[in-house]
């Protein structure tokens, strides 16, 4: 069998029956210096279980290859094309995958701990249950991969990485480094955050519901729309944090900072504020506390309510929002609509009749 660069000239060949064979021979070959696989023709190769240990691989083409169970123990996949290319389980550790492109790979399983994964693109990989520990993720772009289960992501630097979506639901982040992380809308339910470094990171609309931020520096972070509830950020740093429109219902702010913090119209129910540093952040939180109800809206503007930013009261069966404004608005659309007067008593709206003030312990 014969391999091709990706102008199309043979750069090896020999007897061997599979392409996994030629490719073993071919990386001891490359080792004594009688030539070189960079720019090797590889895509849709068949190299299950392969030992490529410590070959340099720079700007092949490995689109849609099998490199399950692969053996690539410090491989330079420096610029490589990896797109759909199945790595279930293989051994990537301290391999150098700057620059690569793994867009739709499948990387489950795979060992990727201290590898160099600078600017690579992963988007819409999968990367449940991979070992990522001490991996470098910087400016890496993670848009939509799948991160279920890593098992180890502590300690891993994703500064400035795009993880826009992704799933990174129960994940260990322990004292990672997301500085200038891009979060926005990210599944981080659950995920442990203890020391972590978020600072500057925009982690708009995620879900963030018990997860666990004990001492960790979000300071200058966008926490705009994010769903704390039941998160616990004792110690936690917010200090200049922008929090509009979050909900930390129940959660643990216990010796939290938030000085400086943008609460407006944050949703602070039930939580926990023993010993926190309120400074200039009380008053933008007492403001946000109150709740303008808009009732009898009828079921088919439910949607409607949820696109003003409108949320549920569990406890009247009502909708409200924060801002007398949008309430006003919320409920002329009712009286506009169709749906008006179905519902069972109409649409109305009274300020001094809707707005409840909640006082939270400070």
């Amino acid at each position: 069998m014969e391999i091709k660069n990706i102008n199309g000239d043979v750069i090896f060949q020999n007897y061997a029956s599979t392409m996994k064979d030629t490719v073993d021979a071919a990386v001891n070959r490359a080792a004594l210096g009688d030539f070189t696989l960079n720019f090797a023709d590889l895509s849709n190769a068949d190299l299950t279980g392969a030992k490529l240990c410590g070959a340099d691989l720079s700007n092949a083409d490995l689109t849609g290859a099998k490199l399950c169970r692969a053996d690539l123990y410090r491989v330079n996949f420096a610029n490589v094309n990896l797109t759909g290319a199945d790595l279930t389980d293989a051994i990537l550790h301290d391999t150098r995958l700057t620059g690569a492109n793994l867009r739709e790979a499948n990387l489950t399983g795979a060992d990727l701990s201290g590898a160099f994964l600078q600017r690579v693109n992963f988007d819409s990989a999968d990367l449940s249950k991979t070992i990522l520990y001490g991996a470098d993720f910087t400016k890496a772009d993670l848009t939509g991969a799948d991160l279920t289960g890593a098992s180890i992501l502590r300690e891993a630097n994703l500064t400035s990485a795009i993880l826009t979506k992704a799933d990174l639901n129960g994940t260990d982040l322990r004292r990672a480094t997301l500085c200038g992380a891009d979060l926005a809308y990210a599944d981080l339910r659950g995920a442990d955050l203890t020391s972590t470094d978020l600072r500057e990171a925009d982690l708009t609309g995620a879900k963030l519901s018990h997860a666990n931020l004990k001492n960790a520096d979000l300071t200058g972070a966008n926490l705009t729309l994010v769903n704390l509830t039941g998160a616990d950020l004792t110690h936690a740093n917010l200090k200049n944090a922008d929090l509009t429109g979050a909900d930390l219902t129940n959660a643990i702010l216990t010796k939290a900072k938030l000085e400086k913090a943008n609460c407006f119209e944050t949703v602070f129910d039930n939580a926990k504020f023993e010993n926190a540093d309120l400074t200039n952040a009380k008053d933008t939180i007492e403001k946000g506390s109150e709740k303008h109800y808009i009732p009898n809206v009828p079921y088919k503007l439910n949607g409607k309510m949820q696109d003003l930013g409108c949320r549920w009261d569990k406890e009247t069966k009502q909708w409200f929002h924060t801002d007398s404004k949008i309430a006003q608005q919320a409920a002329r659309l009712i009286e506009q609509s169709p749906e008006h007067g179905k519902s069972g008593g109409g649409a109305y709206y009274a300020a001094n009749q809707v707005v409840q003030s909640v006082t939270h312990e400070m």
